[in-house]
């Protein structure tokens, strides 16, 4: 260009393989193959933490106690101008590490104010 020559960015490695049998082109693709099969499950496995990572930066890890009050989200909505949290409810039991047995804070207004959620 312009009177002379351009500089590649990278200079490209000629690649030369010389196979002693004529049969040994298979070996050379199988371990060309198994090298990259490695260096894709690395590569997955990085990509996989660095998104972990990324996703636990802003993620708050609640602990519930026996007692506390709290808010359960409407899975049920039929509309998107509906409430998207219900309650208060105060939590009575632990059922497992993340479910709980909850209880209206005002009883009067339901049958049957005890039932089991996920918070």
């Amino acid at each position: 260009m312009f009177g002379r020559e351009p500089q590649p960015l990278m200079e490209r490695k000629q690649l030369k393989i010389q196979l002693s049998k004529p049969n040994e082109y298979w070996d050379v693709i199988r371990r060309s193959r198994l090298l990259f099969q490695q260096v894709a499950t690395a590569n997955a496995q990085h990509k996989n933490s660095l998104a972990k990572l990324r996703f636990d930066t802003n993620r708050s890890d609640p602990q519930y106690e026996i007692g506390d009050l709290v808010l359960i989200k409407v899975l049920d909505k039929s509309s998107k101008l509906e409430e998207q949290f219900e309650g208060p409810y105060r939590i009575t039991e632990q059922k497992g590490p993340a479910t709980f047995v909850v209880k209206l804070e005002d009883p009067e207004e339901d049958d049957n104010p005890n039932f089991t959620k996920q918070v």
